[in-house]
């Protein structure tokens, strides 16, 4: 908005929210952050899936990335059964970046794989395989290991390279 002498001040909230949440001991901001995180999950315990996002982000702000990594697959879950793909491929990314367990970042990665695919992205589809197989290697059952398979060959079948799906196979 503009004033008689001609200054805008819309901005200040947004710079005194920054400056007082700059000042806040670290200790004091992740227990408020955990507590956003449950009290959205409270109070919207029936929607849980589409506060998802929220409370990834407030986990990852109280430094608990397991929670954080639990929320953003379920945020790209829920985004992709609304075909929002720009948030699957946000939420899976971040959630890749907090998973610590080799079956989320499984789960992570298949979600962006098809999202990739969904969006005629045969590199971005390409590089999530690869990286799966890898995963299903780590994880060492027989299902991942398939399901990397499986992914592989049709990844290499889409792009057209029938001498590298042959490979894959071999």
């Amino acid at each position: 908005t503009k004033t008689r002498n001609g200054y805008a001040f819309s901005f200040v909230h947004e710079v005194i929210r920054e400056e007082v949440y700059a000042r806040t001991p670290v200790q004091l901001r992740e227990l408020a952050h955990r507590r956003a995180a449950r009290a959205l999950a409270h109070v919207y315990s029936d929607r849980l899936d589409e506060v998802a996002a929220e409370r990834a982000l407030h986990y990852e702000r109280a430094g608990m990335t397991q929670e954080s990594a639990e929320q953003h697959l379920r945020a790209a879950r829920y985004a992709a059964k609304l075909f929002a793909n720009r948030d699957v491929l946000h939420a899976t990314e971040r959630g890749l970046v907090h998973a610590s367990s080799p079956a989320m970042r499984f789960e992570l990665l298949k979600l962006r794989e098809e999202t990739h695919v969904r969006c005629g992205d045969p590199l971005g589809a390409l590089a999530d395989v690869a990286a799966l197989e890898r995963c299903a290697q780590e994880l060492g059952d027989a299902s991942s290991l398939a399901e990397a398979f499986r992914r592989t060959l049709a990844a290499h079948q889409r792009s057209g390279d029938m001498e590298a799906a042959a490979h894959a196979i071999a």
